[in-house]
């Protein structure tokens, strides 16, 4: 259920980004943004460990500040297993969890939100199609078989956040060559 075959990533992956805001034709770096992917085992089962933290500079926390800190637990087989993201935004601080599991062809999701002002929000549910988190989804798009897409495809998906599944979509930009800073290297990539 939920599972995939990874042709995209490895155990020891690490992404490092500059974040930006865009102001007519100005560009400022406000920000970085560091992923990581580990293995790892949940429940006894090898697994994959993605972990995410961004962080605002100075000069953007005079505006607004910025620390969240993502961690997806997904299966060798891409299917989510585990989500938390502890967020500072503005003055707000949140936390939400979720947790995932497979039985009689549904999936139970439970999640757990801790709400700015410290309140518990619980909600559960059962459900037919497969349920991701932002970094669950981001390990899944990764090995998209993109041979069919067209530009402008949309990609539909329940997304859980803040306590609840919502539909989120993404859309298929085709493929762009990225290089990296500093470097010679480029990589072929789905936008």
């Amino acid at each position: 259920q939920c599972t995939a075959e990874n042709n995209a990533f490895l155990p020891g992956e690490n992404l490092s980004y500059k974040l930006y805001f865009n102001w007519k034709f100005i560009w400022f770096t406000v920000g970085s943004a560091n992923m990581n992917i580990q293995g790892t085992s949940y429940e006894g089962e090898d697994a994959y460990q993605c972990h995410l933290m961004t962080k605002g500079n100075k000069m953007a926390d005079r505006f607004f500040v910025l620390r969240d800190t993502l961690t997806s637990i997904i299966s060798t087989n891409i299917a989510p297993l585990y989500y938390n993201k502890s967020a500072l935004e503005g003055d707000r601080y949140t936390v939400d969890q979720a947790w995932y599991s497979y039985h009689d062809e549904k999936i139970h999701v439970k999640q757990k939100f801790r709400t700015h002002r410290g309140e518990i929000r619980k909600q559960e549910g059962f459900y037919t199609e497969c349920v991701y988190d932002m970094l669950s989804m981001m390990m899944r798009a990764r090995s998209f078989d993109a041979s069919n897409y067209k530009v402008g495809d949309k990609i539909n998906f329940p997304m859980a956040d803040g306590g609840k599944v919502e539909q989120q979509t993404l859309i298929y930009r085709g493929k762009k060559n990225f290089k990296v800073e500093d470097s010679k290297i480029k990589y072929r990539c789905l936008v």
